[in-house]
């Protein structure tokens, strides 16, 4: 499991800061959805095409928690430093 390090606030948006002091991560939910305001991860084209990348998202296997229904271990998706300032550079909405 990935440890909190800080909050950073966006406006009136505060997401967690996970990681290490040199390798910062943010889930992509919290920025897409909570901060950048999209409904669902795949409804912003740029994370559909940063995922791929391992310089800009990250998986984190959680094994401290059940296998899912088809006996895998569960895993989040973080965007990196460079994939936070990736999708905010690139992404449409106002508030990025």
């Amino acid at each position: 499991m990935t440890t909190s390090l800080a909050n950073l606030d966006f406006g009136e948006q505060s997401v967690i800061i996970y990681g290490t002091q040199n390798d910062p991560l943010i889930k992509c939910s919290d920025l897409l959805i909570h901060v950048l305001g999209y409904k669902r991860e795949t409804d912003c084209r740029v994370f559909r095409k940063l995922k791929e990348n391992v310089e800009f998202v990250t998986m984190v296997k959680h094994h401290d928690v059940s296998l899912d229904a088809c006996g895998k271990v569960p895993h989040e998706e973080y965007f990196t430093e460079d994939g936070i300032y990736e999708v905010l550079f690139l992404s449409k909405q106002e508030v990025a």
